[in-house]
């Protein structure tokens, strides 16, 4: 959960629920990348003092694009022609950003 001031618009907080194993550090900002942005993720890793940023950014935009790799996989797999859309078009938005 991502939570603002809407007065200041502001980020003030960022709650993790634990759905995370152990595993790349970096995955720990794939969602905020992938719901909020580059933009805001760049901004989380700065204020936690995170090095090297640009090059961490690339590594979670690929953890992004597996993921959806891996739903469009399970698509295929329940032949749910519209998850393989979604994320099809996801994979696509992604690689043209980068």
């Amino acid at each position: 959960m991502i939570e603002i001031d809407p007065k200041e618009r502001n980020l003030t907080g960022i709650i993790d629920f634990g759905d995370l194993q152990i595993t790349d550090p970096g995955y720990e900002y794939t969602y905020i990348f992938e719901d909020c942005g580059e933009e805001i993720a760049y901004y989380v890793m700065q204020l936690r003092g995170v090095d090297d940023i640009e090059r961490k950014l690339k590594k979670v935009s690929f953890f992004v694009t597996a993921d959806h790799l891996a739903t469009v996989l399970e698509g295929i797999e329940r032949n749910d022609q519209t998850l393989i859309n979604e994320d099809i078009k996801s994979i696509r938005l992604e690689m043209e950003n980068r």
